[in-house]
């Protein structure tokens, strides 16, 4: 049975942890932060954390350590980029619009999109999302990333970047599965040519203003929240980070059709309205998305992948079945999961490179909520 304070506004609180009126979590806030404060402390090249749990009665634990930069402590209130978690919010554009029978999943993309070299025509907008397409994937090609830090500042057009960064394909459409963001561009541009807007604009249209995600954004420009927490990044491979926030993100963000900013509370928020409430989807797309590909070779972390969701390997998740996403782009590392076995959603996110406490953060975190929470049935 679903506690009534789930379907209402998700709520934060700092000090009780009630469930449906009853203080059964008296222990829950101090294990949190220790749990949090505990990842830092383990992991030398760490710096901040911050994590948002929405726990089964729909009310969200927030927290945070570490710091941004200098002495300025991390706080719930600071905005991370999500990374690839950003292709979640693609997938459900997509699916929408499959919805309103503007295209359909297994529409070959010459429908939408002009030819391109090592991209075949024919690949339906299901293998695009469910990465079974075989395309090669452009953040593997280090001349990708040599052309961002020779000119961070540039514009580059999705038409352009998927022209010269694009090598070619895996294997032939169909045949088995590769994480590739070339798939999510494609999708993207497909959206963008589909509704005349940009990837902000529908983003914003269609989700964040309808969901109440009041702190989340999206860009695909230098813009950068004003509660952006500073970044940091190895950039002289000596192991040791530097300052990375005033690099021009222009590049980046232009170049993969727009990068998604957001708190913890919101990110969790938004994986939790996807796949708990799944309000944001049409039922009858429900089983497609949850239809996960799998095996996924070369992918240690995932089980399965559907349309813009994985199934997480349980052993990473301490046994748990986790859905939802990770994801990394310059200077950050996020994950954002539901786990259906104790009916929580946790969302992650760390300001660093290689996300150097996401991990311990996460272990720690899904030991408490064991502790703590029943299992349902």
């Amino acid at each position: 049975m679903k506690c009534p304070f789930r379907t209402a506004a998700v709520l934060t609180v700092s000090l009780l942890l009630l469930r449906c009126g009853e203080d059964i979590y008296p222990r829950m806030e101090k294990d949190f932060q220790e749990a949090l404060q505990s990842a830092i402390d383990s992991t030398a090249r760490s710096k901040g954390l911050s994590t948002a749990v929405i726990l089964p009665n729909g009310i969200t634990w927030t927290g945070s350590a570490g710091i941004s930069h200098d002495n300025v402590r991390v706080t719930p209130d600071h905005i991370f980029s999500v990374g690839s978690i950003g292709k979640s919010y693609t997938a459900a554009v997509a699916i929408q619009l499959c919805a309103e029978k503007r295209c359909a999943l297994d529409d070959p993309i010459h429908m939408y999109l002009p030819s391109y070299d090592n991209i075949d025509s024919s690949i339906t907008i299901r293998q695009l999302m469910n990465h079974t397409s075989g395309l090669a994937d452009f953040a593997d090609n280090s001349e990708y990333w040599n052309a961002l830090f020779e000119d961070p500042s540039r514009m580059w057009g999705l038409d352009e970047m998927l022209r010269v960064f694009v090598k070619e394909p895996e294997f032939p459409k169909g045949k088995s599965w590769n994480y590739a963001t070339t798939n999510y561009v494609l999708l993207r541009k497909i959206i963008q040519d589909i509704t005349g807007k940009t990837m902000p604009e529908i983003y914003m249209e269609r989700l964040f203003s309808k969901l109440g995600l009041k702190n989340t954004f999206a860009t695909n420009s230098s813009a950068l929240p004003e509660m952006a927490i500073h970044s940091w990044f190895d950039l002289d491979n000596d192991r040791v980070y530097d300052e990375f926030t005033s690099w021009d993100r222009m590049a980046f963000a232009s170049s993969i059709g727009s990068e998604v900013w957001a708190t913890p509370a919101d990110l969790a928020l938004w994986m939790d309205n996807l796949i708990r409430e799944r309000i944001v989807i049409p039922e009858e797309f429900e089983d497609e998305m949850f239809d996960f590909q799998s095996p996924c070779p070369g992918e240690e972390f995932i089980d399965g992948y559907g349309l813009g969701v994985l199934n997480f390997n349980t052993q990473f998740t301490r046994g748990i079945r986790a859905w939802g996403h990770a994801g990394n782009s310059l200077g950050f590392g996020a994950i954002a999961i539901y786990l259906p076995d104790y009916d929580v959603t946790v969302a992650m996110m760390d300001n660093t490179e290689k996300a150097e406490a996401i991990f311990a953060g996460l272990n720690n975190l899904l030991e408490v909520i064991m502790d703590n929470i029943p299992a349902t049935e």
